[in-house]
């Protein structure tokens, strides 16, 4: 350096001067210009200024003035920022223990359980789909990540040109771009990542390992002594950490690779903090090894952990991804199982409005208009229609399970007739807390109702209020029952077959057979109903010793006496103590006597009887023993 510029300058030896050429690489040569020596100057005292290093005042108060906001760091001012800086670290260590306190079982748990995870890193745990799911997931994210790479390293060569046209002697930020070695290699880069763009068959699950270590090795040349310069390591480091080794992490399969790479180019940057020139690095991070040492260490469970939770948020966006088909497909399988069975499958939202048009049910109800967006009470009947949409909508549910109900009701068409319909309803709730309703409907006015006692009648009230209370034949301990109504065929203009005959609703499992009659002259037809099974009553005169009642199918054992009904006396025996017993109370106790495969002799056959035994209050004769009885099996036949 000349002499009059050393005069000029604050940095009058010539180790200043060593430092600035070897931090900024700038050739000592006598056509540069007093002005790029003032600009590298400047750049060397304002590095130094961040480490904290002290100026004096006198001797370079002229240079400091021509820095903006340039003031040396005093003794308070350095104690106080050390002590707060002790003080946040002090905060940070015992939040840090109070969290592990409190999650001291889960990390004891996690302790125990770390050979068997470590067994388990070259390939993720989990079902062979999940995995399967989630590869291709992180393949979606690798191919625009590979294409934004692509562009960047388009930017970079660009710039490695424009090195080479103008060069650092002209350019002061243009000599800071790399030196040829870094050039080729983001070329070499550059044009893998187009031959993985052009050809598809480069770029699949079973290569994004591949694509790891490729990516890994071009930061060890990016990091190289041939390719960065000492000063800009450290800060390169970070860069290439950021930008290509976490994303990279990301999208591998095999973790031992990505640690592979990690520990590669951490264990290059140490080794470079340990071989650099002490005077060239003095003034920077990478003349501090332990600084550089401490880094790695925490960068390295920093970057894993985000990695770990963004591989676990991949695998719950599968697992949510699955869930969502899952639900889809048992939807489909509901609404195509019930399609079998049913005329018309519908969905009903909260409002209980049809989501979408059906055309099954447009030409049930004979309307050719869309259905979509209306209401399903409008396509009922008025006298029922308040009655279907509390059983549609006061059912609770929670997330964890749906409603099944099914009723039945009447739906009108087009032309204002009625017709008996069969609802089959599931309520469920959406992930987004919306309520849905999926809907069967099958018309059975001349058929027998599938969903028999489990059905809830919506027309029971509207029937009872217009025709009065219906009969109800129900038998004992759960055996079948049935309700039969009357209802006049002018109510009914569905079609004429349908005004001559009346409705019958059947609620139980039992088999029955009609006998229709003629209409008499008040118009009401009256459908009679016999039941293949139901209960046998016998009263029972312990007094006389024979049977004083009976209904049918065994009226032909009234009047006879107990020998002849029973085959054996213990059964006799039996109803004498069960009226004794009773005798000695004051009052009728409500107890009962079972039985089963008890024989009884009713001419011309045996039959096996099984019931139980009760004891009646009459109002002249006293006590009686009835017997109830629901399973008749012919035994013998005379």
């Amino acid at each position: 350096m000349e002499a009059s510029a050393l005069a000029r300058h604050p940095f009058q030896d010539e180790s200043s001067l060593a430092i600035a050429n070897a931090r900024y690489q700038w050739p000592s040569s006598p056509e540069h210009s007093e002005k790029l020596r003032d600009l590298t100057l400047w750049l060397l005292a304002r590095d130094l200024s961040m480490f904290g290093f002290r100026f004096d005042r006198t001797r370079h108060g002229p240079w400091l003035a021509m820095t903006p906001g340039f003031t040396p760091m005093e003794m308070p001012e350095r104690a106080a920022s050390l002590l707060c800086s002790l003080l946040v670290l002090v905060l940070c260590l015992l939040k840090g223990l109070h969290k592990l306190w409190q999650h001291r079982q889960q990390i004891a748990a996690a302790l125990r359980k770390l050979p068997q995870n470590c067994s388990r890193l070259k390939r993720r745990c989990g079902p062979e789909m999940l995995r399967s799911e989630v590869s291709k997931l992180q393949l979606d994210f690798a191919r625009p990540y590979l294409g934004i790479m692509a562009a960047f390293m388009c930017i970079s060569v660009l710039s490695a040109q424009a090195r080479m046209r103008w060069g650092p002697e002209q350019n002061l930020q243009l000599r800071f771009v790399a030196s040829n070695v870094s050039i080729w290699n983001r070329i070499v880069l550059a044009l893998l990542i187009a031959v993985a763009l052009w050809v598809p068959c480069a770029l699949t699950v079973r290569t994004l390992d591949l694509w790891n270590f490729i990516f890994n090795l071009h930061v060890l040349v990016f990091l190289s002594p041939s390719s960065m310069p000492i000063f800009a390591v450290f800060e390169a480091r970070l860069f290439s950490l950021l930008i290509i080794q976490l994303p990279c992490m990301i999208y591998v399969q095999n973790m031992l690779v990505a640690l592979f790479g990690y520990l590669c180019v951490a264990l290059c940057v140490i080794l470079r903090s340990l071989t650099a020139d002490p005077e060239t690095s003095a003034n920077t991070l990478l003349g501090h090894t332990h600084a550089v040492v401490a880094a790695e260490v925490v960068l390295f469970p920093a970057i894993f952990a985000l990695v770990s939770v963004v591989h676990k948020m991949f695998q719950k966006k599968v697992e949510a991804r699955i869930r969502e088909s899952d639900a889809t497909s048992q939807l489909d399988a509901a609404s195509a199982l019930l399609r079998l069975t049913c005329d018309a499958v519908i969905e009903l939202d909260s409002e209980l409005r049809l989501m979408d048009h059906c055309p099954r049910l447009a030409g049930l109800l004979l309307r050719g208009a869309s259905l979509q967006g209306v209401r399903f009470t409008d396509l009922i009947s008025r006298a029922e229609a308040a009655r279907a949409e509390d059983l549609l909508g006061n059912a609770h549910i929670d997330s964890t399970c749906s409603f099944a109900n099914a009723f039945h009701t009447h739906l009108v068409d087009s032309c204002a007739s009625k017709f008996r319909t069969e609802v089959f309803q599931v309520k469920y709730q959406m992930s987004n807390n919306e309520v849905r309703h999926l809907i069967g409907l099958r018309d059975f006015t001349d058929v027998k109702s599938l969903s028999g006692c489990k059905a809830t009648d919506s027309m029971s009230d509207a029937v009872q209020d217009k025709f009065g209370p219906y009969t109800e034949f129900d038998t004992q301990n759960g055996g079948p029952s049935s309700i039969a109504y009357l209802e006049s065929p002018r109510d009914s203009s569905r079609s004429s077959h349908q005004s001559q005959s009346s409705y019958a609703m059947i609620e139980s499992e039992a088999e029955w057979t009609a006998d229709k009659r003629d209409i008499p002259e008040h118009g009401v037809v009256e459908q009679v109903i016999e039941l293949k099974r139901k209960n046998i009553i016998l009263e029972l005169d312990m007094r006389a010793m024979l049977v004083s009642a009976a209904c049918a199918p065994v009226t032909a054992l009234v009047g006879r006496p107990l020998q002849d009904v029973f085959m054996n006396d213990y059964t006799v025996d039996l109803c004498h103590r069960l009226l004794a017993h009773a005798r000695q109370l004051p009052f009728i106790p409500d107890t009962a006597v079972s039985f089963e495969h008890m024989p009884i002799f009713c001419a011309p056959r045996v039959i096996e009887a099984t019931g139980t035994m009760h004891v009646l209050q009459t109002g002249s004769a006293g006590l009686r023993v009835i017997l109830i009885f629901w399973s008749v099996v012919d035994r013998i036949r005379l």
